[in-house]
């Protein structure tokens, strides 16, 4: 026993550090290994030309340090430390320029669908970036561009299938084609296969047996609704996959065996929350290929919400449903704080950064003094109780009832 002892410790101050390192398993498909670092963006020296009537500069923010303040059925809202900058010199031609910019104090709170992204906010249409950026807008948000990096010139087959994108609402059809294209600058091949899904007009009929006097009679009662689809009923969904996979049920094993495969689904999936879309796989790995964009609304759309939208659609068309998701600045709920002054572009240097303005209490009006025959008619005036006259009214109405029934 004594010789075998000290091989035995070596043994183990051997294995411990090995053991240690080794990674616990997960506990759920999806764990912290997801977690990627948000997709930045690559800075370079600006070129402002000079004598170019349509080169400017404008501040692009982003917030740091978030966690959730507020959830509810169609929106979550972080509260944010500070804001990191990106000032942007727009050229001749679209070219873009980007470098660092001063840390703000943040503007909280911020929709979910912002905080990741580089925002320039206006609130309104500017023809100029309309083609150069990604336009946002949703019903709490007023006109944005967002600032992404530079889509990949990756050539793509037809097996992509990209146009059948064209359905969408233009905001997940743009983001969409940048994830695809992204993928395959990193060397994984993704498809389109499912976009709209019409919901479908459905009659139900159920008998029941009521008894009428003395007798049974089956009675009818027929219902109509909208059923299935979905977010995909409203272009506000898409279904993706691997190239090289024929169903879902293929691609799901490969992710939860782990390797290539996952790393593709979970860099996808990472790049397309940094886009605002919600990815259902980041909590369900049956669903690693859906994605949907719906801000305001409700995880699933359900009872009246659907019906209405449903048949919205059917009647009017899908883009008449997108029209709800347009800025409202008369909502309750509406981000007015996170618009960005018509003056932050500039032509000859990067603007200062704006301090947040500090909202003063309205002055209380002082009252007017009441004149002297105001005072002498409000001292003349009898001090009645305005629920004497209904009083005395119920009285006397209660007195003719007993009189009433005293002569019966």
């Amino acid at each position: 026993m004594s010789r075998t002892a000290p091989i035995l410790l070596v043994v183990l101050v051997l294995l411990v550090p090995l053991a240690a390192a080794r990674p616990r398993p997960a506990r759920r498909a999806v764990e912290a290994e997801d977690r990627l670092p948000r997709f930045g963006l690559t800075a370079s020296a600006p070129r402002l030309e000079t004598g170019c009537d349509d080169c400017r500069e404008l501040v692009f923010r982003r917030p740091v340090g978030c966690e959730l303040q507020r959830r509810t059925p169609g929106r979550k809202t972080y509260k944010c430390q500070r804001e990191e900058t990106r000032v942007v010199s727009i050229g001749a031609g679209g070219r873009l320029d980007v470098r660092r910019g001063a840390t703000g104090p943040a503007r909280n709170p911020y929709p979910l669908e912002l905080v990741p992204q580089w925002r320039y906010c206006p609130f309104s249409e500017d023809a100029a970036l309309e083609a150069r950026l990604a336009p946002y807008e949703d019903p709490d948000v007023g006109r944005c561009y967002l600032l992404r990096p530079e889509t990949p010139d990756t050539p793509l087959s037809h097996a992509a299938h990209l146009g059948s994108l064209q359905s969408l609402h233009p905001y997940l059809r743009f983001a969409v084609e940048q994830l695809i294209r992204h993928a395959a600058a990193r060397g994984a091949e993704f498809k389109v296969i499912s976009t709209v899904r019409a919901a479908k007009w459905t009659s139900r009929t159920r008998s029941e047996r009521v008894k009428v006097g003395n007798r049974w009679k089956t009675v009818e009662e027929t219902s109509t609704r909208y059923k299935g689809g979905g977010w995909h009923a409203f272009g506000l969904a898409v279904d993706v996959n691997l190239s090289h996979r024929k169903d879902l049920g293929s691609a799901t094993s490969a992710y939860l065996r782990g390797g290539p495969e996952r790393t593709a689904w979970l860099e996808l999936g990472a790049q397309g929350e940094s886009f605002g879309l919600i990815w259902i796989g980041r909590n369900d790995p049956g669903e690693i290929f859906h994605f949907e964009w719906h801000p305001g609304w409700p995880g699933l759309p359900r009872g009246a919400l659907f019906q209405r939208l449903a048949g919205k659609a059917d009647r009017d068309g899908i883009p008449t449903v997108w029209d709800e998701l347009r800025f409202d600045a008369a909502r309750e709920t509406a981000f007015l704080h996170l618009r960005d002054a018509a003056g932050a572009a500039s032509r000859t240097g990067p603007p200062q950064e704006e301090k947040p303005s500090k909202v003063r209490p309205a002055k209380r009006r002082p009252r007017a003094k009441a004149s002297s025959s105001q005072e002498e008619e409000v001292q003349r005036r009898p001090e009645t109780s305005p629920k004497k006259g209904p009083k005395k009214a119920r009285n006397k109405a209660e007195t003719v009832t007993r009189k009433r029934k005293r002569a019966r």
